[in-house]
């Protein structure tokens, strides 16, 4: 992937990142902040390693862009972060897409586990209520998730107390 990416970097002429906060198979995630509105949200850079065919290369852009239109139809759901929009950055060659989406302060269900051991059963029930619901709704908009989005150690587990039944 083109690491182009720094804190004061702005992408899309708004999006400045602030600081890394984790990289996947898609690409890497930043906390950034949009000066105008005043407000953090999070982006994905997306993954473009290594040398690739240009058809190849184009796939994977449209791709990304594809999942982003996908994930922003379900912006409603209580428990499925929202895609605001996706943003372009030139990175050489290439102009890449960065997928902006809702800032959410919290950690994943696996930091939360290995930090505090396991939850309770009740909390168990509630959880993956919220993490069964939300797969129901992407199912039902005709989303289907990918095996690396349907993992449940990497969702986001912000406040407890918010975790209710949609």
């Amino acid at each position: 992937m083109a690491d182009t990416a720094r804190p004061g970097t702005v992408i899309g002429g708004r999006y400045t990142p602030t600081r890394p906060l984790c990289a996947g198979g898609s690409g890497r995630v930043w906390q950034a902040h949009h000066p105008v509105l005043r407000v953090d949200v999070a982006v994905e850079q997306v993954r473009l390693d290594g040398p690739l065919p240009d058809e190849a290369r184009a796939e994977l852009l449209a791709r990304a862009a594809r999942e982003a239109r996908h994930a922003a139809r379900l912006r409603d759901h209580p428990h499925i972060v929202t895609v605001h929009d996706v943003a372009e950055a030139d990175e050489g060659a290439w102009t890449v897409p960065w997928i902006v989406m809702q800032w959410v302060d919290g950690h994943s269900l696996a930091d939360e586990l290995a930090a505090h051991g396991p939850l309770s059963a009740e909390r168990t029930a509630v959880v993956a209520r919220a993490l069964l619901g939300a797969l129901d709704a992407a199912h039902r908009a005709g989303v289907v998730p990918g095996r690396a989005t349907s993992r449940f150690a990497g969702a986001l587990y912000d406040d407890p107390d918010d975790v209710e039944d949609p």
